[in-house]
């Protein structure tokens, strides 16, 4: 690793950690062997640490701590509803809706998915009743019709049920 590149990730990401660990290694490597790139490592991570030690305490203004207490105020639940249902409900939004996405889609496709199933199987029966009534009819007109090109008249049932069918 030459010595500029160390230098960008002792800048980026090194310092901070979030390097992976292949990477992290070998800039650790070129640190061992490069005095100039360890003096600017060191001179990095002393200005990055100063301005925290630097810092004072600085209060804010009673105006921002009067909204934020409103705004806590506004998100209170009506007194109505027990606590285990507020801490259930806060757990679902916290683990599903805000911060885990996926989750959010995943759980409405499964729903959309079990709801269309539902929604389908009184439909699949009327289909299934639907078939079986056209395969009788059509057995029944079979019955009725001349077989192989014959010529003869169709047999007659005589029966009510054939003339309103038939």
């Amino acid at each position: 690793m030459d010595c500029k590149k160390a230098q960008d990730l002792i800048l980026t990401d090194y310092i901070d950690q979030e390097a992976s660990f292949s990477v992290q290694e070998s800039v650790r490597a070129h640190l061992a062997s490069c005095e100039k790139c360890r003096a600017f490592e060191q001179e990095v991570r002393a200005h990055a640490s100063e301005d925290l030690r630097n810092a004072g305490h600085i209060e804010p203004p009673a105006e921002v701590w009067n909204r934020i207490r409103d705004a806590i105020g506004q998100e209170q639940r009506p007194s109505g509803v027990p606590a285990y249902v507020d801490h259930m409900f806060d757990f679902l939004r916290e683990s599903f809706f805000a911060r885990r996405p996926a989750y959010a889609f995943a759980t409405a496709f499964t729903v959309m998915l079990a709801a269309i199933a539902v929604w389908g199987l009184p439909m699949r029966r009327q289909m299934l009743a639907r078939d079986y009534l056209v395969q009788k009819t059509s057995f029944m007109i079979a019955l009725n019709s001349p077989a192989n090109g014959e010529t003869d008249a169709a047999a007659d049932f005589n029966t009510a049920i054939e003339e309103y069918l038939f």
